[in-house]
């Protein structure tokens, strides 16, 4: 057989690898800047451009897409990025295959203020959007 040290090194090395993988995939920070999106990750920038943006959502994470449906409206996207939050997520939806993200923000309220389309009758962001999640069916102790 394998020595167990063998094995051990291996494992660890697995598992650094994977852990670094996921450091890598999560935006540290999102910037808007005049016609364009700023993505900060660990080791890259991504930038999309404002006219290459079809949706941005503001998603509920579950266990699984789709029982909410929202990522599986997307079926031959690929979606960069891994949310650290398992409240509230958002998706930014692009005309590309591949460049499409999944992201958490600590200030969520403030990024939706600062994108909310100024089309839109209402500056002001919906209270729907901002509230914090309500468990239903609960006995409350």
């Amino acid at each position: 057989g394998v020595p167990f040290s063998t094995l051990l090194l291996f494992d660890l090395s697995y598992v650094v690898c994977l852990l670094t993988f996921i450091f890598i995939q999560i935006p540290r920070k999102v910037v808007r800047e005049n016609g364009r999106l700023l993505i900060v990750f660990a080791c890259r920038t991504r930038s999309v451009p404002i006219e290459s943006i079809e949706e941005i959502r503001v998603v509920r994470r579950r266990r699984g897409c789709c029982k909410d449906r929202r990522l599986c409206a997307y079926p031959h996207k690929c979606f960069w990025g891994y949310p650290t939050n398992f409240d509230r997520n958002i998706i930014v939806v692009t005309d590309t295959r591949c460049n499409n993200y999944f992201f958490c923000l600590h200030e969520l309220e403030e990024f939706l203020a600062d994108n909310w389309p100024e089309d839109a009758e209402k500056v002001q962001v919906p209270a729907s959007a901002i509230e914090p999640p309500v468990v239903v069916g609960s006995n409350a102790l």
